[in-house]
């Protein structure tokens, strides 16, 4: 691709296992130390000492612990993460202007102005990486390329991508980085396991087989991004602002205000039909005007602008460089806007305005209940139907991997499960409770299974023995699986699971 085409050389300040680093820094433990973000009881972040030690990303907490016993484990805390990042962008700004952040831990600006006084982007990498140890003791990589999206991974390596190779540098890098789980599905199951791939097919044909959600992995693979950094603002300033009186001196004072002015931001947006993209967030004090640019990956929702605007607020009031007075006025600005009508689609159609509603009312829940108050059930390993279910929070940035390996002595998942197992009574044909005997044999053929009325068994399987956990008495878990069909009225029949332990029968779940 000719370079004229590419868009503007970027710099991008990337701190690596940012969740952990905060969390060791407010915790004022050693950044060296093995420490992990536990987050639904899995691993959702970790230090560089926990991965060394075996420790993986969506690890249960009790199997991270058995392999590095001195892990320690620290909360999750996305307003922590963004107060302590912004002495990163501080330090940032003594070299560069213009710097966006695209979540704590990462951040952008335009590399061109900034390498040219330093004498070349190595210099300037150089200078970053020392001055930022220096001033706030994290450890930062930096890389440069044509583009955000690309810039991002070269300092995940770190290295400087040369002028006009950010195309052969995305050519060898896996279509997981484009975060869409559906689309990444599909493209893998089509062969298409790298980027250059992906750019070598013609560009009409991405489009017509995989829709919008192809057109912009298209155009990142090839190097060509829609929302360059120095973007065009839109033609009619859209911006709101709240007046504090009194003026705000720390978070809880202004809480209220964050949401109000969030609310009407959003609202002026949508009257004039846009979603923002890039959004700047500024604090009036009676002696400066502090501003902070954030961008989205794909667009701003209420509940994230309302976020973004207390980690900001928080951050500069507990900062090292809090202002003097407080904070008398908040403004956001829509630095750049995108048409509501062209929200990127879903792979198999749009998202119509009825999901976008949804989706905002989720958000919007979830930010006033709180993050883990919203949550999705996500399927995972496990041999009780209940440990193949794990509830995540709506958005999460932190995705746990699918456990696909084989569990022993595990059966066939129930298509509906009760959200607790429910006691039964099984009897025999003399009304006599069924058991499990000391080798895993019923104490009779099942005839009857009791629950709130009786119902008569047709056929069953099993018993299959489970026995979990046995190097552990504390934790040790025997029962049995066994599946019963039964007879509710004439011509109706369904098929359940029951599972045994402490000496009784429990519905775990039915193949109706």
């Amino acid at each position: 691709m000719p370079a004229h085409q590419l868009p503007p050389r970027t710099a991008a300040v990337l701190c690596p296992d940012w969740p952990v680093l905060a969390a060791l820094a407010e915790a004022e433990l050693p950044a060296a130390a093995p420490a992990a973000i536990l987050h639904d009881r899995r691993i959702a972040a970790l230090s560089t000492a926990a991965r060394q030690a075996g420790v993986r990303i969506g690890m249960r907490q009790r199997d991270a612990q058995a392999l590095c016993p001195q892990l320690r484990l620290l909360p999750a805390d996305s307003g922590r993460d963004a107060r302590l990042f912004e002495q990163v962008i501080a330090a940032v700004e003594d070299h560069a202007a213009g710097v966006q952040v695209l979540r704590p831990g990462l951040c952008v600006f335009t590399a061109s102005g900034p390498a040219r006084y330093s004498g070349s982007e190595e210099k300037l990498a150089e200078q970053l990486v020392d001055h930022i140890a220096t001033v706030t003791g994290f450890e930062a990589f930096v890389g440069f390329a044509e583009g955000v999206f690309a810039a991002a991974l070269a300092a995940a390596r770190p290295m400087v991508v040369p002028i006009g190779g950010t195309p052969q540098f995305l050519a060898d890098v896996n279509v997981s980085v484009l975060g869409d789980a559906e689309l990444v599905s599909v493209l893998q199951r089509c062969g298409i396991y790298r980027l250059g791939q992906l750019a070598e097919l013609p560009e009409r044909s991405v489009i017509t087989r995989f829709g919008a959600p192809g057109t912009v992995a298209y155009r990142l693979a090839t190097a060509r991004q829609e929302t360059p950094i120095v973007a065009r603002a839109p033609e009619q300033e859209i911006q709101e602002h709240i007046t504090l009186d009194p003026p705000a001196d720390r978070i809880a004072v202004a809480t209220a205000a964050v949401h109000t002015l969030a609310e009407k931001f959003t609202a002026a947006l949508g009257e004039r039909g846009w979603v923002c993209t890039v959004l700047r967030i500024d604090a009036a004090t009676e002696n400066d005007v502090l501003s902070r640019t954030w961008r989205a990956d794909e667009i701003f929702t209420p509940a994230q602008i309302a976020a973004r605007l207390r980690w900001q607020l928080e951050a500069w009031l507990t900062s090292v460089r809090k202002p003097e007075s407080g904070v008398h006025q908040l403004r956001l600005i829509a630095e750049q806007v995108s048409a509501a009508g062209r929200m990127q689609l879903g792979l198999w159609g749009g998202k119509g305005e009825a999901e976008h509603r949804a989706r905002q009312a989720i958000d919007r829940a979830q930010d006033l209940l709180g993050v883990h108050a919203v949550t999705v059930a996500t399927s995972t390993g496990g041999r009780l139907p209940k440990a193949q279910t794990l509830h995540l929070p709506w958005r999460d940035e932190q995705q746990v991997k699918t456990d696909d390996a084989p569990w022993p002595d595990n059966v066939p998942a129930p298509i509906a499960t009760p959200p607790s197992p429910v006691p039964v009574v099984l009897l025999d044909a003399h009304r006599q409770e069924v058991h499990i005997r000391a080798r895993h044999a019923l104490s009779a053929p099942p005839v009857t299974v009791e629950r709130e009325n009786s119902a008569t068994v047709t056929n069953w399987a099993g018993p299959w023995p489970l026995h979990e956990r046995w190097w552990e008495p504390e934790q040790e878990h025997r029962g049995a699986w066994l599946q019963i069909v039964v007879a509710h009225s004439p011509g109706y029949e369904s098929a359940l699971l029951l599972f045994y332990d402490t000496k009784r029968w429990w519905l775990v779940g039915s193949y109706d």
